[in-house]
């Protein structure tokens, strides 16, 4: 592999058709939230429906080179205490259907490692105050944020994972004192929550213009709704 195709929120935005093509025999992470298209995009929830399934596809034809996420916007159709922001009611049953059936095709977060630098790729960042909170639950001693993707492929473990999932700060409008890995806002770390040491972060989830945003050298938010190249 000699290079990482990123792609951030697609909220059924095509993007990522054109950046992922001919780049099948390198890897390619998916940042998570597929559904839920923003109104003023005049992108529909049909097509952004039709687009999971096409992106389930390539990870079905690409196994090994395919990293898919999960984002809050995912999760919600699974556990509706994580997300109900823009929700396709009309096809929630097929969605979550679909989401249950495929469930080990995705992950919550993936690591590369590029030399002696750990890149860490999740929704939203993992923050150390959410690690201290939660950590715990899914690891004993030093927090291994692969524990989250085990968690989510244990049906015994799954509902406690996606209660720690729900926590929203009040830079989304929630009533927590942090957001979790599927909800924190670029804002969290910038105000002061730090990202999980040890890593390089790579996430997106907090939609903004221009280039990705630098979180104290610790990480960088990448959702400008087009896709990122990585030499590795």
């Amino acid at each position: 592999m000699s290079e990482l195709i990123i792609i951030p929120d697609v909220h059924g935005r095509p993007f990522w058709r054109d950046a992922v093509k001919g780049h099948e025999e390198d890897g390619i992470v998916f940042l998570g939230d597929y559904l839920d298209p923003y109104a003023w995009e005049g992108i529909t929830p049909e097509e952004a429906f039709m687009a999971l399934m096409d992106i389930i596809a390539l990870k079905r034809a690409h196994p090994d080179n395919v990293t898919l996420l999960l984002g809050n916007h995912d999760l919600g159709y699974l556990d509706q205490s994580i997300c109900t922001c823009r929700m396709d009611w009309r096809r929630r049953t097929d969605i979550h259907d679909v989401l249950l059936e495929n469930l080990d095709l995705f992950d919550l977060v993936h690591i590369e490692q590029d030399g002696n630098l750990a890149l860490l790729f999740s929704h939203a960042g993992i923050s150390e105050k959410w690690v201290r909170e939660y950590g715990n639950l899914f690891c004993e001693g030093q927090f291994d944020p692969l524990a989250l993707n085990r968690a989510l492929h244990d049906e015994k473990a799954r509902p406690e994972l996606f209660r720690s999932l729900s926590c929203v700060s009040w830079s989304r409008g929630g009533l927590d004192d942090f957001g979790s890995p599927v909800w924190a806002d670029v804002d969290d770390y910038l105000d002061g929550d730090r990202l999980l040491g040890g890593f390089l972060h790579l996430f997106g989830h907090t939609l903004h213009n221009g280039g990705p945003i630098n979180v104290r050298n610790h990480g960088f938010c990448l959702d400008c709704a087009e896709a990122f190249t990585l030499p590795l």
